[in-house]
């Protein structure tokens, strides 16, 4: 969806544009382009920004309704993509602003209350007040738990790079030095073909090693630093405890 995103608010753009100019009024006043225009504002928050941007588009919906400025009714459409994004930050708070969008319609068609115009500025501004702390609240939430979310994973990541380094990586050294003993004993009398394979497997397991301190520097780095952790392992940790294996 938020690939679709920029082409969604584009063609409600163009929606908003042409409804301003079929309902132009004869009397030409400067305030009719107040809410296209904050619309069109919003619209493109919502393509950049769609977290900020779709609570940027209820407050104009709610507050547009209800306010004695004229409102592009096309615009209500954009709704249904910004409360598919508050979704995803909480259900209740897309249950709330689709409610809000919802009553604000009703007062603007009369059908809920009959203000004039002196108190639809006083209701817009009650609505923008409740979409302001909606959005707020709604926010913080996700911001903490998105917090729990990256704490879970931290954990995970720290417990299976303690698991990777306190039992593989000191399996695959003592079968590095079990093999150093055995190539050094005169016990098993391995020919020069048998100590070249064992050689090779001994290669072969350092690899992993070093390939599995490179997982666990990994692991241990923020999401954002991985990159970083892969490459400060292949040039600095990784070898050291390659050659203490060798050793």
């Amino acid at each position: 969806m938020r690939n679709r995103l920029p082409v969604v608010c584009a063609a409600i753009a163009v929606c908003v544009v042409v409804e301003a100019v079929l309902r132009w009024p004869t009397v030409f006043h400067l305030s009719y382009l107040l809410m296209p225009l904050v619309a069109s504002a919003a619209l493109a928050a919502l393509a950049v920004r769609p977290g900020s941007g779709a609570w940027l588009v209820a407050m104009v919906a709610c507050v547009g309704l209800v306010s004695p400025f004229p409102m592009s009714y096309s615009f209500l459409v954009a709704m249904v993509p910004a409360v598919m994004i508050i979704w995803r930050d909480g259900r209740w708070a897309a249950v709330l602003a689709a409610g809000l969008a919802v009553t604000a319609l009703l007062v603007d068609r009369r059908v809920l209350f009959g203000f004039g115009v002196s108190d639809s500025a006083v209701v817009a501004f009650a609505y923008l007040l409740c979409a302001i702390l909606l959005a707020v609240v709604s926010r913080r939430q996700s911001e903490r738990l998105h917090a729990r979310e990256r704490a879970r994973r931290r954990r995970e990541r720290e417990h299976i790079a303690a698991t990777l380094h306190d039992r593989a990586t000191n399996d695959l050294a003592n079968a590095v030095m079990r093999i150093n003993t055995d190539l050094d004993s005169d016990e098993f009398g391995f020919d020069e073909r048998q100590s070249a394979e064992l050689r090779g497997i001994r290669d072969m397991i350092r690899h992993a090693m070093a390939a599995t301190y490179q997982a666990i520097d990994t692991l241990d780095r923020p999401d954002d630093d991985g990159r970083a952790g892969t490459d400060g392992t292949e040039t600095g940790e990784a070898p050291e405890h390659d050659d203490r294996a060798r050793r």
